[in-house]
């Protein structure tokens, strides 16, 4: 099942104010996007979202969803052993970006505001989940996951022209396993969904 976004309007509105200060997935909730509510979230919304945006704007050969980087990066993770919990903080890293979209990082310090904006996202995921906010020690462990994966998607979906400037002062990432060998990219919308839900499953009833 597909749940489409749709924007609705409490109030009547014109001219400059005519856009809603409101949003409704199709399955029903409406959230107000300055007081984001974990009671409103959902895993089908998350995975949605993710599975329909795409890393570095949609500008790479094949396109990859941040549904399926977030799996690849969950998926590291249990290959490195990580407890349950660090897979699903893994899994869901980057799920502020169902509800905020997936801003690219040269773009964020230009936007006033943008970065807290998506803390406050995220930090409605983790209630959501039940999960405390992750400490340095687990934060830590999360990015040289992330990072090694960006190092990877740097280098092989980035022209070679970009790679040097895209990876300046990005360290190695010395992981106990070979990512290339744990990524995937080539799947659907459909797929990196359902996948993101499967994963996702896994690992609740593992915990």
């Amino acid at each position: 099942m597909v749940f489409e976004v749709c924007w609705v309007s409490s109030l009547v509105k014109t001219g400059e104010d005519a856009y809603t200060d409101m949003y409704m997935p199709a399955e029903g909730e409406v959230i107000d996007p300055e007081n984001p509510d974990p009671n409103d979230i959902s895993l089908e919304m998350i995975a949605t979202g993710l599975s329909t945006e795409f890393r570095y704007g949609g500008h790479t050969d094949p396109r990859v969803t941040v549904a399926q980087h977030a799996v690849n990066a969950s998926e590291i993770g249990g290959a490195l052993d990580y407890g349950t919990n660090e897979q699903l903080c893994l899994l869901h890293h980057d799920s502020s970006e169902a509800f905020t979209g997936d801003m690219s990082k040269p773009m964020k310090p230009h936007i006033e505001g943008f970065e807290a904006y998506e803390d406050e996202w995220q930090n409605a995921v983790w209630d959501y989940l039940g999960l405390p906010v992750p400490d340095r020690e687990t934060y830590d462990r999360m990015k040289s996951v992330d990072l090694a994966i960006y190092r990877f998607e740097v280098e092989t979906l980035f022209p070679e022209v970009h790679r040097e400037e895209a990876l300046s002062g990005i360290p190695d990432q010395d992981l106990a396993v070979e990512v290339s060998d744990l990524i995937d990219f080539d799947t659907s919308i459909d797929e990196s969904r359902r996948r993101f839900i499967d994963r996702h499953e896994d690992i609740v009833t593992s915990i």
